[in-house]
């Protein structure tokens, strides 16, 4: 392992062995210094080789001297059908109301800030109990379910304006400490190599999400927890004298904060996937963990949810009879904070199984690492392994299954996706990660669709076709796509979905991104509508993505990497901007209807 060739010399250097490198550095900077975009001449890059291996070498000295300790942990089994989910006495006030934003790296980041806007604009926000997000959608959820009580709302979404006030001032603009901003000034490539030369191992991507999202709200200090209120502070340092109310992160005090799901996909890691089932993983205030435990994995995992600040850390001993365990983590450099839950769900690579159900992971750039997790099958002492947590998107992109798992009453999804709603042969084809829910695929056959499709919809009437159309004829309409269906709920244990009689169908309310041309008629700014005509509100994308249908015309902008390789996950003010003022007009003039939704009046 850790072989570079120089292909000068037809050498190789043993990176492993003269520098005391970890397998992830070494392959990251087998990747960085092999790719032509950073070093022109093969000839200087063993040089390149020594000088980074140094640099992560010292870094490394001063950031893992750090002494292990143990804390109590209080465990969650889910081994019960009718599991009540711990958040459930905080939030029983509310209606019975999740919403759901879809994954899409800074396309959803950005809608989602709108969507956000506009919800808490109307106060809807006040009455929901849950929002389920994943991937860029949490990029914009986190920050805003954690803004610090002395900052203003409209500070970090910004303020409502109608289309016709729009301005290209305020088109072209960006407030720093605005959640637009970031979105627009990630430079994300340069961050996660600068936290990768500071020795960061795994957190080096969480790093750069910090930077980015975290530091200009406060809410970047790397060395503190997250937890949910200040009493569940107290009931964690009750059991760890070596806690403080300070080490913590808590939700914003202002009730109108639903209860915050982060989903990341759970697939097992290149040496340990073999028998693993892709599943979905959570990360909450109060807990997080992998509800299903599936007997027949080889490598136990899964069986419940234990307190987030455990999470990345190394279980020392089994179930206690007060239903805590004792863990060991670094005092400083395994602190999981709101920094790592960003970068878990939002890891921009796709991870896929090959024919022996081993995964490669196709995304080289050191954004992959491993993240310690222990199962809940508490009947066995050792237990924590090291698994891949992938991108959210990877199993339920929409962010559905988990409102599902709770059974709400009603779910309102955003799919923010970058796939319009077109037409063949066979009828309409919508973006796959609502045909998954029903079982189906666009482009895979039956024996692959049995095993990868998520089937938590039923699907025995036509559900599906019918939602298609309903969505194709409102965009051949002009109109907002917007649709409210009934759907009876499908048992699926390995999801933890469970119907029982007083609770088996699900009321969804699907909000499409596509069909721009009612917002494109509000417009009376002559800057933004020549802006529009001549194609200056799309974005510039390579030629290989525009041959994979990724055009990056609006609102369909791609995920990331849509120019610059350097510049990552970058957008420009006007797309950030374009793309949050159309997500929320979508919901802003249609407010009535997404009241009696939410309200039920």
């Amino acid at each position: 392992m850790g072989y570079l060739y120089r292909r000068s010399f037809k050498s190789k250097i043993d990176l492993s062995e003269k520098f005391s490198l970890r397998s992830e550095d070494i392959k990251f900077i087998a990747d960085i210094i092999t790719a032509p975009v950073f070093m022109p001449s093969i000839y200087y890059r063993s040089r390149v080789v020594v000088f980074c291996c140094l640099l992560v070498l010292v870094a490394q000295a001063t950031v893992c001297s750090g002494q292990l300790r143990r804390m109590n942990v209080k465990v969650e089994k889910t081994f019960d059908k009718d599991f009540q989910f711990p958040e459930a006495v905080y939030i029983s006030s509310k209606k019975n109301v999740g919403v759901a934003f879809s994954g899409g790296g800074s396309r959803s980041a950005a809608a989602t800030l709108g969507q956000l806007r506009a919800l808490n604009t109307l106060g809807l926000l006040d009455t929901i109990k849950y929002i389920s997000c994943l991937s860029g959608s949490a990029w914009s959820a986190i920050p805003f379910t954690y803004l610090p009580a002395r900052m203003k709302d409209t500070d970090l979404l910004g303020v409502y304006n109608d289309p016709k006030d729009l301005t290209w001032y305020e088109m072209t603009t960006t407030e720093e400490g605005s959640l637009a901003y970031s979105i627009a000034h990630s430079h994300t490539f340069p961050r996660t190599f600068f936290h990768w030369l500071r020795g960061e191992g795994n957190k080096k991507y969480s790093g750069a999400l910090n930077d980015i999202y975290l530091k200009n709200i406060d809410l970047g200090n790397r060395h503190r927890y997250f937890s949910y209120k200040d009493e569940n502070v107290s009931d964690i340092i009750s059991h760890n004298i070596d806690l403080k109310a300070y080490d913590f992160y808590t939700v914003n005090p202002r009730n109108n904060r639903p209860f915050l799901i982060v989903n990341i996909s759970f697939i097992g890691s290149e040496k340990n996937s073999k028998g693993l089932s892709s599943n979905t993983f959570e990360i909450t205030p109060l807990y997080s963990g992998l509800a299903y435990y599936n007997t027949a994995f080889k490598i136990p995992a899964g069986g419940g949810y234990y307190e987030s600040f455990a999470l990345d850390a190394e279980r020392s001993n089994a179930l206690k009879n007060n239903n805590h365990v004792v863990v060991k983590l670094g005092h400083k450099k395994q602190i999981f904070s709101l920094a790592d839950a960003m970068a878990l769900t939002g890891r921009t690579y796709y991870a896929k199984a090959d024919i022996d159900n081993h995964y490669s992971h196709a995304m080289k750039i050191g954004l992959w690492s491993p993240y310690q997790y222990w199962d809940n099958d508490f009947y066995m002492k050792k237990t924590t392994e090291k698994f891949t947590l992938a991108d959210g998107g990877d199993v339920d992109n929409l962010g559905i299954i988990a409102l599902l798992k709770r059974k709400v009453d009603k779910i309102i999804v955003f799919v923010n996706t970058q796939q319009p709603i077109t037409s063949n042969n066979t009828g309409a084809v919508v973006d796959e990660g609502i045909t998954k829910l029903f079982g189906a695929f666009n482009n895979y056959n039956e024996i692959e669709m049995s095993k990868i499709a998520l089937h938590v919809l039923k699907n025995d009437r036509g559900q599906l076709d019918t939602l298609r159309n309903r969505l194709m004829a409102l965009k051949r309409a002009n109109e907002p796509l917007i649709y409210t269906g009934t759907y009876e709920v499908q048992e699926n244990e390995q999801y933890g979905i469970y119907t029982n009689p007083s609770w088996n169908k699900v009321q969804i309310t699907w909000v499409y991104s596509d069909d721009p041309q009612p917002f494109y008629s509000k417009l009376k700014d002559k800057d933004i509508r020549e802006a529009h005509r001549s194609g200056k509100l799309n974005q510039k994308v390579k030629k290989k993505m525009k041959e994979n249908n990724e055009t990056g015309n609006f609102p369909f902008y791609v995920s990331a990497w849509s120019s610059s390789f350097k510049k990552g996950l970058d957008y420009k003010n006007e797309h950030v901007n374009f793309l949050a003022d159309f997500s929320a007009w979508v919901i802003m003039n249609n407010a009535d209807y997404f009241k009696k939704i939410v309200l039920g009046n």
